[in-house]
């Protein structure tokens, strides 16, 4: 499957992307200081379309979900 990302300069997002199988296709008109991602992304294709679209990840593993000691987790 494919998840579009489509804006013109401002998108927020925090959280995980998992698509082992999937394309994130990000498109829209640019990157600028009011595009903040914030995500852990496991994808297995990524494209572009668009005018300077890009992909620019912070990626803070304090502000997403925190694996406790014990449960199931992917580690590579």
């Amino acid at each position: 499957a494919t998840v579009r990302m489509v804006g013109n300069g401002v998108m927020n997002l925090t959280g995980s992307i998992y698509m082992k199988s999937g394309t994130l296709d990000m498109r829209g008109n640019g990157c600028t200081t009011q595009t903040h991602i914030n995500s852990l992304i496991v994808i297995k294709d990524l494209a572009f379309s668009g005018t300077n679209a890009c992909l620019e990840n912070d990626y803070t593993a304090s502000s997403n979900y925190q694996v406790q000691a014990g449960e199931p987790a992917l580690d590579e």
